[in-house]
C-alpha cells in the first residue's frame, strides 16, 4: 500500500485495493485481530474515528489525557485503541529493521 493514494489510481486499482466499496469477504485483510474490508487509505482519511484515535493517542504519548482522571480512569476502548496502535507502530518497526538488514548484508559480505 506504499505510495497507494486513492484520488490518484485508476479504476481497476481502486476496485483490487477497496478504495471505492467494500472488498469481497475473501480478499479481506485482517491485522491484529482486526478485519479490514477496504484499503487502508480509506480509513485513514475516512473514518473519523480512527482520525481522532491517532490523534488521542499523539496528545496521550505527548502526557495529556483525553478523558478526565488518570490512565487508570480512562475508558477501556481508549486503553485497547492505544495499545492497537503501540503494537502497529511496533510491527512498522520491526519491518524497518528487517529491510534495513537485508539491504545491508551483502555489504557486509564484500
Amino acid at each position: 500500500m506504499q505510495g497507494h493514494d486513492c484520488s490518484t489510481a485508476n479504476p481497476e486499482i481502486r476496485k483490487l485495493y477497496g478504495c471505492d466499496e467494500p472488498l469481497p469477504e475473501d480478499r479481506c485483510w485482517q491485522f491484529g485481530g482486526y478485519i479490514f474490508d477496504r484499503c487502508a487509505h480509506f480509513y485513514l482519511k475516512n473514518d473519523a474515528l480512527v482520525r481522532d484515535s491517532i490523534e488521542m493517542f499523539d496528545f496521550m504519548e505527548k502526557g495529556y489525557l483525553p478523558y478526565p482522571g488518570s490512565y487508570l480512569n480512562q475508558p477501556n476502548k481508549a486503553i485497547e485503541t492505544y495499545h492497537f496502535i503501540v503494537f502497529l507502530i511496533g510491527k512498522k518497526q520491526v519491518a524497518e529493521h528487517q529491510v534495513s538488514m537485508a539491504q545491508r548484508k551483502p555489504a557486509l559480505k564484500k
